[in-house]
């Protein structure tokens, strides 16, 4: 915990200073209680926020809200373990994932939680540390559609196997990146067009979303991007994207 902590403004003076390993001692016994705390609570099995979902590819989400019999999970956040032993989140949530879709196993994985240090909620008081959490798995055919890091990880590696184009960085260093996934906008394209575009390029669109309704692919070959750049009707441009920060090109028809 000191280790997490070390720069810590509950446990140093000034920055680079030694930290108060006395105050560290003091929370670590509070921390205890809270983990003991926390077990006593978990006991049954139903779910809970901060439960780790190990999904098939081995990512792992976390229980952050739960609504019933669906359960909304995320990739990280900020999890505050209170004295009662209970979980409460802030950040962002996905989708998630049906109850039906999950069993509970008898494993444990890490929660990266924080604490008030001193037992005392106030502005600047969290102390960072983790916690075992239980585990549960996902059920055979799955509806993972709300988790949206198994789509993620699934097109990673569709682009690793794809070529790769020769670009140069500010300084004229040359460097290689692979190509770059396509989206197409639904709005406004004419019936058959997507088809078309099949056919003539090889490419596997699949319906998908991108703040509206869009097709997606990931080419893996540059040929087929530039038989894509052909079709005049199009006009393209280029993103980042948020999460990855990977190429995407994006094509639309304006009216």
């Amino acid at each position: 915990m000191a280790k997490y902590n070390s720069d810590n403004p509950n446990y140093i003076s000034y920055p680079f200073t030694e930290i108060d390993m006395k105050k560290v001692t003091s929370d670590f016994e509070l921390l205890r209680r809270y983990a003991r705390a926390y077990d006593e609570s978990h006991k049954s099995n139903s779910p809970s926020v901060g439960d780790c979902l190990l999904l098939p590819d081995q990512q792992v989400v976390y229980f952050c809200s739960i609504n019933n019999d669906k359960i909304q999970t995320c990739e990280g956040g900020s999890f505050h373990l209170c004295s009662n032993g209970f979980i409460s989140y802030s950040g962002g949530l996905d989708s998630g994932i049906c109850l039906s879709d999950m069993e509970l196993t008898e494993e444990r994985y890490v929660l990266p939680i924080w604490f008030s240090h001193r037992g005392i909620l106030c502005g600047g008081c969290g102390i960072y540390a983790s916690i075992g959490c239980r585990l549960w798995i996902t059920k055979p055919n799955a509806n993972l559609s709300g988790i949206p890091q198994v789509r993620r990880l699934r097109r990673q590696k569709l682009k690793e196997q794809s070529e790769t184009i020769e670009k140069f960085d500010a300084m004229g260093n040359s460097y290689h990146e692979h190509l770059p996934e396509v989206i197409i906008k639904k709005e406004n394209l004419p019936d058959g067009l997507i088809q078309s575009i099949m056919e003539i390029t090889g490419l596997d669109f699949e319906g998908s979303y991108r703040y509206v309704p869009v097709y997606w692919c990931q080419p893996m070959q540059l040929r087929q991007l530039e038989l894509l750049r052909s079709f005049l009707q199009f006009t393209i441009s280029e993103e980042r994207d948020f999460n990855t920060h990977d190429l995407v090109l994006i094509l639309s028809i304006d009216k």
